[in-house]
């Protein structure tokens, strides 16, 4: 463009370059429709995929039940605090929280929240709602502790959100979440991008100190019908359309096909983020 040309724009963003996504083809007018599909979460979809998913997802959600387990060692061993949950879904991550605390006000938060019982002395209030809107109406520095597992993936903006729970936070306060990264599903995205999440660059927000992790967790299925149906049965991909095209399909059982067609492999990228908010 003549008035701004993308260099002088690409310096003035650098400060959030990782932010920044470039794509030459696009026209001078962009397909704004397009653009707001790809790049944002329809939360009335979700709330709807995964409501449906409900009597099959504990039975079927292995891979959120493996991050729920790694995230729970994270979470400290403390009594008569103050808990805020996203996203607790069927209470995987809650009930082993309650296993490591005691005599606290846990309140969970999700778009379809279930009834989850209290254990160990602790009171648990459920409120329903899109967390990340919700997040911001609590009191500065509120809360002592607010975990998360396999749920700011769905959100529009993670780095805001990490931003009002630090916000949240008392001093010394601690998140443990753990969500899912770029490489997730790596080989649907490309084959079927119309059916991909949109993975936000994740970073730690000011005032604190912690760090954030990555490792990949491959799951083995006996077909690859086995592993599409797995993603329904646990509502993963119910942000997107379904996919477009016969041919798209056939690519796609091909990729994620081992040994002639006997197994089939997903690949998730298990992102942990643990930080702790500075004392004053």
């Amino acid at each position: 463009d003549l008035i701004f040309p993308p260099d002088n724009l690409l310096r003035a963003w650098q400060s959030v370059n990782n932010r920044v996504t470039v794509d030459p083809d696009m026209a001078h007018m962009p397909d704004f429709s397009a653009l707001l599909s790809r790049l944002t979460i329809n939360k009335g979809v979700v709330k709807k995929q995964f409501a449906a998913a409900e009597t099959t997802y504990d039975d079927a959600a292995e891979i959120q039940s493996i991050v729920a387990n790694n995230i729970a060692t994270a979470i400290p061993c403390i009594s008569n605090a103050d808990i805020l949950e996203i996203g607790a879904g069927s209470g995987l991550l809650t009930k082993l929280m309650q296993q490591r605390v005691s005599n606290c006000r846990i309140t969970t938060l999700d778009l379809t929240p279930t009834a989850i019982p209290s254990k160990n002395g602790n009171a648990i209030a459920t409120i329903e709602g899109d967390a990340e809107l919700t997040i911001r109406a609590l009191p500065d520095e509120s809360v002592d502790l607010i975990v998360s597992s396999s749920t700011i993936q769905w959100f529009n903006s993670p780095r805001r959100f990490l931003e009002q729970v630090a916000r949240v936070l008392r001093p010394g306060g601690k998140a443990c979440i753990a969500t899912f990264g770029a490489q997730t599903l790596a080989t649907i995205s490309e084959i079927a991008p119309e059916g991909a999440l949109h993975y936000s660059p994740i970073e730690l927000p000011e005032g604190v100190e912690g760090d954030i992790t990555s490792q990949i967790i491959t799951l083995s299925f006996p077909s690859a019908t086995e592993a599409l149906r797995h993603l329904q049965l646990t509502g993963v991909n119910g942000s997107r359309r379904s996919l477009t095209s016969v041919a798209s399909m056939k690519l796609l059982l091909k990729a994620i096909c081992e040994d002639n067609g006997r197994r089939a492999r997903l690949s998730f990228e298990e992102v942990t983020i643990i930080f702790t908010k500075k004392a004053l």
